[in-house]
C-alpha cells in the first residue's frame, strides 16, 4: 500500500545547534525507523513508503506505531515531530 508520509522534526530551542540536531534526528529516522520500508523521495520532507496491507487493523496500527516512533525519536534528542502520513484505502483518505 502506498504511504505518503511528511517528515518534519524541528528543534524545540532555535539556534544553529539545534537545526543541526534536528536534521541528525531526521537522518537516524530515515536510517532506523524507515529502513524496513520501500521509501522514495518525493520532495523536502516528502517520502513515498510502501507498507504491506494485511488487514485494516494491522494498517492502522502499524502506522499509528512509526508515527509515535518519530514522534519518540525526536523528543528525545529535544526536537519536535510534527509528521503526518495518509494513504488511500478502499476509495477512502486515511490520515495519521
Amino acid at each position: 500500500m502506498r504511504v505518503e508520509l511528511t517528515l518534519r522534526i524541528a528543534p524545540k530551542r532555535p539556534g544553529r545547534h539545534s537545526e543541526t540536531a534536528a536534521k541528525r534526528v531526521r537522518e537516524r529516522i530515515e536510517r532506523g525507523l524507515l529502513a524496513r520500508y520501500r521509501r522514495t523521495p518525493a520532495g523536502d520532507c516528502q517520502t513515498v513508503l510502501q507498507v504491506e496491507f494485511v488487514s485494516a487493523d494491522v494498517f492502522d496500527r502499524e502506522l499509528d506505531d512509526l508515527l509515535a516512533a518519530i514522534a519518540l525519536e525526536a523528543e528525545r534528542h529535544d526536537c519536535v515531530s510534527e509528521s503526518e502520513a495518509w494513504a488511500v484505502v478502499d476509495g477512502e483518505t486515511w490520515r495519521w
